[in-house]
């Protein structure tokens, strides 16, 4: 510690030289900084003492440059509580030493009293608030509090919104056209809690008011920038504010419990979100969770409160059987009618929220909780639970055990809002939050109702939705389509978790909103506003590791990482048969052959010659090429060495599975297989009918026209312009794990138990083009923290223009 403090103050004194009293410096003072900044720090303590002991003899004021000196020169020596004596004299002779501040906080951090090394470089930064020296040592401290001063509450009842007669309306009763946006706002290499600071809030505020959004849906506590630029925008346009939606996340209980510490730590989360709400919170710093002091009051901008997560079928289930006799919850402000266990939880916390508000704050506002359709009220014919539909297989003579299968019972329990009402006591109201994308679960492609219904499956099923709650107003609170390259579920119209360009996702998105209004909805929030690279989906998981890299890189595979009406684009990253495609750099020993490592993928670009072009990419240590790349025309093909296939098939009963193969490893001389995996699985109805199966192969290649770099296609994965060929071939499609450190899957037996990846220094490539035929090894550095550029998606200039007429 000694040692690591002694070149971190070597360093700040050498760059910044204390500002010290105005005063001549002495031959003594001069001596010590001489010697302090040598690194002498002993040498330094004798002379300091030396002038300090003689000052004190003849009655002379002390040095408080010496004093300073000495504290700093203790602390070097491992003499804290010296240091921290001498330090606190210096700052109690000069209080505007904003040295003697920063070094006070800096002996307090090494004593492991944290508070006061906050409280110390607050008062440096507040004496000179340009120093980064001292805005980087408040960073490894908690965040320093002054004393409080709360705002004295009106006595008033204040209720600036209602939920009735089907919408969300202001108190006057005038109906508000909701046009919403999920803010997702991890940015690249960060993950969620690692939220964004400064004015990127203002920036983002004004680019959703010029798309004529009015709600924002915040699902949990963001830091204190969000809410002052709200509330800055908001005051500023005062015709045309953005509303919030605002969240109390939790993840799920142990063991299914929803009580007791569970249920004291969720109420300790709504607390605090009434706080920030009100601009009337201190937080101090908690893992993963905002920090910072809370004093923009947005709760006349506060729409509703929509609290907890999407839960879990299973979980609710247990809890149900758990709390068997726990029904019933008689709330001043919200209550429970006719509810299972879980529902008269949900009811008894939405009523304490309201009762809290209503006592610290004077203020209703409307309450939902969050839901989704594995949790609606319908019934749904075709959707069989797993005891169901194994019955159903034994029936037809099939196995009757599928121990592949993971059986979620998406029609297995319910959450009914009918059952979660408001009371007379509370006019704000109640209403049904919904999460409801077109594509699953899958009784939303299979029920014959929906899939007869006009408009499509997802009209048909908003309006049965509808129906259920009659005058309860139904909030749509998350839709959408990704953008990304892979499809992970199909749905019959076309509107699937995935595959789509950013001009189709802009198309779906557009007209899954039209679909909303129409239906008579309470509105819609599109999810989400930025793309985020932290996200994994199920389908490719297991080919993102390590976990915590993920942020790193974004997988084009991944549909989770591209709901984005703001993309996330890596800096640099080329579009397809760009100028800067042709300006990619040689292979070293292949000079014909250009490439470019992305964030993003892997980019491989040549003069083209003749109309096929085959590639062999050697990705794996083990010896021979892993893939086959064949391209020709507007199509191309790429296929796997048959023992490095990352989805392997498993055959049981009339069902055929492509699941993810941990001990995937190359077979030298093994043939090249297509790459196939299996978005919708085969389902047998509670009605008898067979769903079956529908398979995908990303190895797929597709060609096509340069690619706008406004509106990207990561569907497209070659081009040929100005007898140029581009390709671009997402990391996962190459088994890659983490580009960004140059790890692929290994399935060897001696990689296992060590996240079954192996390093590697590069890609090899064989390239035969006609006349060319060339081979060499594309390298690239590895990466921690990515560079990367925000861009507006087509379905942001798309919704700015649907939702530029609406009413406000």
């Amino acid at each position: 510690m000694a040692v690591l403090l002694g070149v971190f103050f070597v360093r700040h004194f050498l760059a910044h030289p204390a500002v010290l009293p105005a005063a001549p410096p002495s031959p003594q003072l001069i001596a010590a900084q001489r010697s302090y900044r040598a690194g002498n720090f002993a040498l330094t303590e004798t002379i300091a003492t030396a002038q300090l002991n003689a000052d004190v003899r003849a009655g002379r004021p002390q040095d408080t440059g010496l004093l300073l000196l000495r504290g700093l020169s203790r602390v070097q020596q491992g003499d804290l509580t010296r240091s921290a004596a001498d330090l606190v004299e210096a700052t109690r002779r000069a209080p505007d030493l904003s040295d003697a501040w920063y070094g006070l906080a800096l002996t307090r951090r090494a004593q492991g009293r944290l508070v006061e090394g906050a409280a110390a470089v607050a008062r440096a930064l507040q004496l000179n608030p340009d120093r980064e020296d001292f805005r980087a040592l408040a960073a490894t401290l908690p965040e320093h509090f002054g004393v409080r001063t709360h705002v004295v509450r009106s006595t008033d009842l204040q209720m600036p919104f209602i939920a009735r007669d089907g919408k969300l309306r202001h108190a006057d009763g005038q109906p508000i056209d909701i046009r919403g946006v999920n803010m997702g706002v991890a940015l690249p290499g960060k993950f969620p809690a690692e939220f964004p600071r400064g004015k990127i809030w203002d920036t983002w505020m004004n680019q959703l008011g010029a798309m004529h959004a009015n709600v924002l849906r915040v699902y949990t506590i963001l830091p204190p920038d969000f809410y002052q630029a709200l509330l800055r925008y908001d005051r500023a346009h005062p015709q045309h504010p953005l509303y919030v939606m605002h969240g109390v996340w939790t993840e799920l209980p142990p063991r299914n419990d929803y009580r007791g510490s569970f249920e004291r730590d969720f109420r300790s989360e709504m607390s605090r979100v009434l706080g920030v709400i009100h601009g009337d919170v201190d937080l101090p710093a908690r893992p993963g969770h905002a920090t910072g002091r809370y004093d923009a009051d947005i709760s006349a901008y506060l729409l509703g409160f929509i609290i907890g997560r999407e839960w879990e079928p299973a979980s609710v289930d247990a809890f149900n059987t758990l709390a068997l006799n726990d029904k019933v919850s008689q709330g001043e402000y919200v209550q429970a009618r006719s509810a299972s266990p879980m529902e008269a939880w949900l009811a008894r916390n939405m009523d304490w929220l309201i009762s809290e508000q209503l006592r610290r704050y004077h203020q209703l506002t409307p309450i939902a909780f969050t839901n989704w359709p594995t949790l609606d009220p319908l019934r749904h014919p075709s959707e069989a639970s797993p005891q169901e539909e194994a019955a159903l297989r034994a029936a037809r003579g099939e196995p009757r055990n599928d121990p592949v299968r993971k059986a979620y019972g998406e029609d297995a329990v319910s959450l009914d809002p009918l059952h979660v009402v408001a009371t007379a006591l509370n006019p704000a109201g109640t209403f049904a939050s919904y999460h409801v994308y077109p594509y699953y679960p899958d009784f939303m492609n299979h029920d014959a109702a929906y899939t007869a219904a006009a408009g499509g499956n997802y009209a048909g099923y908003l309006r049965a939705l509808l129906a259920h709650h009659g005058r309860m107003p139904v909030l749509i609170s998350e839709y959408g389509v990704p953008s990304s390259r892979d499809i992970v579920h199909y749905q019959n119209q076309g509107q699937s978790h995935g595959g789509h360009s950013e001009a189709e996702q802009a198309r779906i998105d557009v007209a899954l909103d039209r679909t909303v209004r129409q239906t008579g909805l309470a509105g819609g929030i599109v999810f989400a506003w930025l793309d985020e690279w932290f996200k994994r989906n199920w389908m490719y998981l297991d080919l993102e590791r390590p976990a915590e890299h993920v942020p790193r890189w974004s997988n084009a595979m991944d549909a989770e990482q591209h709901y984005g009406m703001i993309a996330s684009d890596p800096a640099g990253e080329p579009p397809l048969c760009s100028p800067a495609s042709r300006s990619m750099r040689p292979v070293a020993a292949a000079p014909e052959l250009y490439a470019l490592a992305t964030p993003a993928a892997l980019h491989l670009a040549w003069r083209t010659q003749g109309s096929t072009s085959e590639l062999l990419l050697d990705v794996h240590p083990t010896p021979g090429d892993e893939f086959q790349v064949k391209l020709g025309g507007e199509t191309g093909r790429l296929l796997v060495n048959s023992g490095y296939r990352a989805f392997k098939t498993r055959v049981v009963g009339q069902q055929t599975y492509y699941l993810y193969d941990p001990h995937a490893q190359p077979v030298r001389g093994a043939p090249f297989v297509p790459y196939v995996t299996l978005p919708n699985i085969r389902r047998i109805g509670r009605d008898g009918a067979v769903y079956p199966a529908q398979t995908n192969e990303p190895g797929r290649l597709r060609g096509g026209p340069p690619e706008n770099p406004r509106s990207r296609n990561l569907t497209q994965d070659f081009c040929t312009s100005e007898g140029w060929t581009h390709l671009r071939l997402p990391w996962t499609l190459l088994n890659v794990t983490d580009p960004s450190s140059h790890l692929v899957q290994d399935g060897r037996p001696a990689a296992r138990g060590q996240d079954d990846t192996v390093r590697i220094g590069g890609i090899s490539v064989h390239l035969r083009s006609g006349r060319l035929d060339t081979q060499g090894t594309v390298t690239w550095a590895d990466w921690v923290t990515p560079n990367y550029t925000l861009r507006e998606k087509p379905v942001y200039q798309a919704l700015k223009a649907a939702w530029a007429n609406a009413s406000p």
